[in-house]
């Protein structure tokens, strides 16, 4: 029975409910023990009804005056005056017990009756009701620790506040403590009579009277009695459903029945249950690894197979992840949640819903202690979500060196990272080392080791050491080299020294290059400035006509032309500023292959660079020409024509994408493939195509893949449901997915 939950150390990842109540002994003999359990398990779900049922027939009512909270009954008269912080319980919900409910005094919590009797001090930091007459408390134990405990509603304590986490599940408590970074979890009755030592990984309930025990990466059933029913072989198991529950061994998924009977094979991918007491199974599909001949190289079952580097291959099993080599031998055991890729020898990894970070012989370089994790080849950025801890810390794996905690870690440089804590931003330099404490509003810039940094609303220049090198001032500014940097001023930039001389300043806007400023001119033009303050050299606008009444966009030459405009007309101009096609064209593009595209009259054609109009403005779309041919269009269609203006593909397709030596045509939904020269290599019939390195294309139709070649052969049939290239290899890995199938409980 699942719950509620109390975390002792703020962080716990557990979900607890305690229901409390002690269960007598008694001696049963063989043939009761059918009726002991049937009756054991009412009383468990008579205890663990909600809290809102379990209180007396008389309604009751919080009520607020001048920010302290009262109770009134159902007829409105107070039974407790307004004098608490809150009244109910810490969780948040509210229940009256046997008269009995939860107050907070002074930050802390209690119990009170209806009577006004303090049952206990406000001593607690949390207090939430369970079930029965019990509920679990957080209390501190000294200036530094809190630990978690239980008690009666009449004050009792029956679990000691010794653990740092408590879970309640009918008559038995799942207790837990903390040794490091290890949680230790053991099973405890109400009154703290050990049932299992504090010694396991993971203890949880599955069902009525059954916990599943974690004890080095594997599970076993137990009963709440302490009895262990399997062996420590299940890698997961599911609450019990029907008496049954599916369970996850190597990889596979399998069912078992309360009594520890496997009823059903862990030999599946997926299994559901279903009314009529049978399963839904799903067997795990074929992997074929084929090479371009189609020749099955081996083969294994799995949901997922995918190249890996160092010819490994990475293996997905009912979720489950893991590493195999080039035999299919395992390397890595289907135990982990993720598996990323793998950079500079080490592999960032998912295990138990932690992150880790591990080489390939699965060495720890980071434990898996961590719930997320960034890792580029050189660091590692980690976080752990705490309560109170949650922040990033920098790890420099190679030298095992690690900084401390931030609210944000950002690389600037191979040397320095931008961290910021409490609102306020700092440095660390490679060995975690906060060279730059984090007192600075921001950091703005590093370069050549001078950080540009806001400080209470001012800006100045630091170095990587913080040593001040340009104390405070109103304006903001930006590093220009060691010895310069720009502030604005209004609209107003300066070129400052860093001894305070002004060496240049302008109105225009200002970009800052290796070796000088490029300052850009009104009228489009710009010119250069050197780093002291003289102009080194300025660009103007070509004349686009003696009159020059309008200014020009200016282009990059192509073809030793350069685009103009002049009088809302395009023509072009030489190097030399000459004119060599006047401006009579309503637009054109930039010459390529010796050939431009020009509009007129609404449509498009091609010229030369002797103004000779080579294919006739008849198209509503004119593509640039390489290597003697062009992509255009016509009414939404598109083919391909020569520089003679012939048609090499018919206007016949909804669109072409040229990519490298190849072309895309796309028809009604579907993909095929042409020569730049025009050349259909595959008719547009498939819904996927992909041109592979090894020259095959990879094709997809009706969900289903295969491998043809370039010509349109058929390489490797269209019958898988996935088909990946393994282009280190030169393999296939290909999918074939399995059916449902319904299958009775093995007897």
């Amino acid at each position: 029975m699942h719950g509620k939950c109390l975390n002792f150390k703020r962080g716990v990842p557990l979900s607890f409910r305690r229901i409390g109540m002690e269960r007598g002994r008694c001696m049963v003999n063989t043939k009761s023990t059918y009726l002991y359990r049937v009756v054991r398990c009412l009383l468990i779900l008579c205890l663990s009804v909600s809290p809102g049922l379990i209180a007396t027939a008389t309604e009751f009512k919080l009520f607020e005056e001048k920010g302290k909270v009262g109770l009134k009954n159902d007829q409105g008269a107070v039974v407790l005056p307004p004098a608490f912080e809150a009244l109910g319980w810490s969780d948040g919900s509210f229940s009256v017990i046997g008269q009995i409910t939860g107050y907070k005094l002074n930050g802390g919590w209690g119990l009170i009756n209806l009577k006004k009797e303090y049952i206990t001090k406000a001593e607690f930091e949390s207090l939430i009701f369970c079930g029965a007459d019990r509920v679990v408390a957080i209390k501190k134990v000294n200036d530094i620790f809190y630990k978690t405990g239980s008690l009666t509603l009449t004050g009792k304590v029956t679990i000691p506040f010794e653990y740092d986490a408590i879970s309640v599940h009918g008559l038995r408590a799942v207790v837990m403590i903390k040794s490091g970074i290890d949680y230790r979890f053991g099973l405890t009755d109400l009154e703290n009579r050990v049932i299992l030592p504090l010694k396991f990984n993971n203890i949880y309930p599955v069902g009525t009277l059954r916990f599943a025990v974690e004890n080095k990466g594997k599970l076993a059933l137990f009963s709440d009695e302490g009895k262990q029913v399997t062996d420590f072989f299940i890698d997961s198991i599911s609450p019990f459903h029907r008496s049954h529950a599916v369970i996850h061994s190597e990889g596979w998924q399998g069912v078992m029945d309360r009594d520890g009977n496997v009823v059903v094979s862990p030999k599946y991918r997926n299994i559901q249950f279903r009314d009529d007491e049978t399963v839904r199974a799903l067997l795990p599909g074929n992997w074929k690894i084929v090479d371009n001949k189609n020749l099955e190289v081996q083969s294994l079952q799995a949901d997922e197979l995918h190249a890996y580097a160092n010819d490994h291959y990475r293996v997905i099993r009912t979720g489950k992840q893991g590493i195999i080599d080039k035999s299919l031998k395992e390397i890595w055991p289907l135990t982990y949640d993720h598996i990323g890729g793998i950079k500079n020898g080490l592999i960032p990894a998912k295990k138990n819903n932690k992150w880790g970070l591990l080489t390939i012989d699965q060495a720890e370089a980071l434990p898996f202690s961590f719930d997320s994790l960034l890792w580029d080849g050189e660091f590692a950025l980690a976080r752990t979500n705490e309560v109170g801890k949650n922040l990033w810390t920098l790890y420099n794996v190679k030298a095992k060196l690690k900084s401390k905690g931030y609210d944000a870690i950002e690389r600037l440089n191979a040397d320095f990272f931008k961290v910021r804590k409490g609102g306020y931003s700092g440095l660390l330099n490679r060995q975690g080392k906060e060279t730059v404490h984090c007192v600075y509003d921001s950091i703005l810039e590093l370069k050549d080791n001078q950080v540009a940094v806001s400080f209470m609303k001012q800006f100045g220049i630091i170095s990587t050491n913080e040593d001040w090198i340009l104390p405070p001032q109103p304006f903001p500014l930006q590093l220009v080299n060691e010895r310069l940097y720009l502030e604005q001023q209004a609209k107003t930039t300066f070129l400052k020294s860093l001894v305070g001389d002004i060496i240049y300043f302008t109105d225009n806007p200002l970009e800052v290059k290796v070796d000088h400023l490029l300052e850009y001119l009104p009228r489009g033009y710009s010119k250069k400035v050197g780093f002291n303050g003289l102009e080194m050299k300025r660009t103007k606008p070509l004349a686009t006509q003696a009159n020059n009444i309008e200014p020009q966009r200016e282009i990059l030459f192509h073809d030793g032309l350069q685009i103009f405009q002049s009088q809302g007309k395009f023509g072009f101009h030489d190097e030399r500023g000459r004119l060599a096609i006047p401006n009579r064209y309503d637009s054109v593009k930039s010459f390529s292959d010796q050939m431009a595209a020009f509009k007129l009259l609404g449509k498009w054609g091609y010229l030369n660079a002797e103004d000779k109009i080579i294919v006739n403005p008849s198209y509503d779309f004119a593509g640039d020409f390489d290597r003697g041919f062009a992509i255009v269009s016509k009414n939404k269609k598109f083919g391909l024509i020569d520089k003679t203006g012939a048609l090499r593909l018919s206007l016949h397709y909804d669109s072409i994408l040229k990519k490298a030596d190849k072309l895309f045509l796309f028809l009604s939904g579907k993909t095929g493939l042409a020569t730049l020269e025009g050349k259909i290599l595959v008719e547009a019939r498939y819904n996927y195509l992909r041109d592979l390195p090894n020259s095959q294309l990879l094709v997809g139709l009706d969900k289903k893949f295969g491998i043809i070649s370039s010509d349109g052969l058929s390489i490797v049939p269209i019958i898988y449901s996935s088909l990946e290239y393994d282009e280190a290899k030169n393999l296939y890995l290909a999918h074939q997915e399995a059916e449902w199938t319904t299958l009775r409980f093995e007897r």
